[in-house]
């Protein structure tokens, strides 16, 4: 069976706070499932690491970062 994180296991590997990880699970930035709080796959969350998105504009036509650790949070 696949191990299962919590937000806090999960900002430990990313090396961020668990408010961000909260906040990446609440807007659907990385995979996760709420239940008691958010559950996140290590296999999912790796593969998310590994695989950044590719950079697209937003609504104002500027170009942003795929993922938030390309700025920095995981260098």
């Amino acid at each position: 069976m696949d191990d299962i994180l919590t937000a806090a296991e999960a900002a430990v590997i990313l090396k961020t706070s668990v408010n961000k990880v909260n906040e990446l699970c609440r807007t659907k930035k990385i995979p996760a499932q709420k239940i008691g709080g958010w559950r996140i796959s290590r296999a999912k969350l790796m593969h998310w690491i590994e695989n950044p998105e590719p950079e697209k504009p937003d609504r104002s036509g500027r170009v942003t970062s795929g993922k938030f650790y390309k700025k920095g949070a995981l260098a």
